[in-house]
């Protein structure tokens, strides 16, 4: 590698990205609403699994419930950041800068611009 290559690898970004959230109250409220229907769907899958009725639609239901109501859903409240007054949040994901929130609040922290 040439010196010139070397020099620009090294330079650290010292641009400030605002990260564009959204509030986190609605995303709180669907994903709760969510896992609770996922109960019932897993429950309704289990019954027909036991009655015999559609062994095909009762697993189907039964795996997608587990695994929004195990996985897909915990998930998604890690997303989920209060913020108190006169605190930031730096988000990096394996040493990559993805933004910075600076106004205190609830939030749900996405990547890109929600709309």
């Amino acid at each position: 590698m040439t010196e010139a290559g070397k020099s620009n690898a090294n330079v650290f970004q010292n641009e400030e990205k605002i990260l564009h959230t959204i509030s986190g109250m609605p995303i709180l409220i669907i994903n709760k609403l969510l896992m609770i229907l996922s109960v019932l769907i897993t429950i309704y899958g289990i019954i027909t699994l036991e009655a015999g009725q559609d062994m095909v639609l009762g697993t189907v239901l039964t795996i997608l419930g587990f695994f929004y109501l195990w996985v897909k859903g915990p998930i998604l409240f890690f997303g989920l950041k209060v913020l108190q007054p006169n605190e930031a949040l730096v988000l990096t994901l394996f040493g990559k800068y993805y933004g910075t929130i600076k106004k205190e609040g609830f939030f749900f922290k996405c990547k890109s611009k929600p709309f």
